[in-house]
């Protein structure tokens, strides 16, 4: 069984696009909106006595804590914000076009031994998550029943069941198989005979359009509901200062595949309802992976500030750095999780046709 960090480090290799202009645009764009917004000499990045007020919340007015903030502080909080707002758009259309470039436009040119070792993963990890469904589905049904823990074990690397009642005992049997390696193995490559492009993609020809003009096109065609789902994203985050991350990480694990499925044609309220009906059983590995693919920047924030703690200049520009790569690298993750998460299942599988 292939180990999770496999899946994690694919997500830093972000470079990885076909469509590399965008790839690097987007990289130079995002660092050059963070630069602005940490060092340009713009603007009042005095923000003392709004720390001040903020203090005193108890005894100030909301109204009175804002009133502390310059003209010059609105200014440096715009930036941030659009920087943070154009680098979202940007990391939802980079999730769109892998996504593309790993299905419907799979077939428009020879495949590189990466791609294919990356399809080769991608089906080995759908396999673990279709387990990881089953068993997830078996222990709820067994726990709605009234059934004890030891009516339903793992044995031998199968997951058996007692027959129902009124049913010989031939009727028992394996619900769901755990394969061995070598069984792991065949399997999770039977279907490299089979058409490259996963089940249910059906795009026109990709020569008439690229997967950069698709996605463009159609994120401006979906733009009102992406940005609503980066409010309510915005908003989990804020909320989950309050509650130790709860309400991002639920957000961030059930509603992942949202995104391109809105480019896809749902509506704003079929999509979420599509995303969270995908993710069942599997929201716990999905939140698993993004902690450690986040571990890996903390460390190196860390590091950073660790080094450059006297040089405010050289750690702005690190900082803007690490703001710029965290937003491909999870546009990437969150491209992998579809893959890996929502092909693997029927439910949220919708045909991807041209619009």
């Amino acid at each position: 069984m292939r180990s999770t960090w496999q899946l994690n480090l694919e997500a830093f290799r972000f470079y990885r696009l076909k469509e590399e202009k965008f790839v690097k645009l987007s990289l130079l764009l995002i660092l050059a909106l963070q630069i602005s917004a940490r060092l340009a000499p713009i603007g009042d990045r005095n923000f003392f006595p709004f720390t001040y007020a903020l203090e005193s919340l108890g005894r100030l007015s909301p109204v009175d804590i804002l009133g502390q903030l310059s003209p010059g502080n609105w200014l440096i909080i715009g930036l941030h914000a659009a920087s943070a707002l154009i680098a979202s758009a940007l990391s939802l259309m980079y999730m769109q076009i892998f996504v593309l470039e790993q299905t419907c436009y799979s077939q428009s040119g020879p495949r590189s031994k990466e791609d294919q070792a990356l399809l080769d993963s991608i089906r080995a990890f759908r396999l673990q998550v279709k387990i990881l469904r089953s068993l997830s589905q078996s222990l709820n049904k067994d726990l709605k029943e009234g059934n004890s823990p030891d009516k339903s074990t793992l044995v031998g690397g199968y997951y058996w069941q007692e027959s129902p009642p009124g049913t010989s005992d031939q009727d028992a049997g394996i619900s769901e198989e755990l394969p061995s390696e070598d069984a792991w193995t065949r399997e999770a490559f039977a279907e490299a005979s089979q058409a490259e492009a996963f089940p249910g993609c059906q795009l026109a020809d990709p020569q008439k359009e690229t997967a950069l003009g698709y996605t463009w096109r159609r994120f401006g065609q979906t733009l009102p509901r992406q940005l609503a789902f980066l409010l309510l994203l915005d908003l989990a985050y804020v909320f989950s200062i309050m509650l130790l991350g709860l309400p991002f990480y639920f957000y961030l694990s059930a509603f992942l595949l949202a995104p391109v499925l809105f480019m896809q044609g749902l509506s704003f309220r079929e999509g979420m309802r599509t995303s969270y009906q995908g993710t069942k059983g599997v929201k716990l590995f999905i939140i698993s992976n993004y902690f450690m693919v986040n571990l890996l920047f903390l460390l190196a924030e860390g590091l950073a500030s660790f080094i450059f703690a006297q040089a405010s200049y050289s750690l702005g520009i690190w900082q803007s750095l690490f703001f710029a790569l965290r937003f491909l690298v999870f546009a990437r993750f969150a491209g992998l999780m579809y893959l890996v998460v929502g092909e693997s299942d029927q439910g949220v599988r919708v045909e991807m046709t041209k619009l």
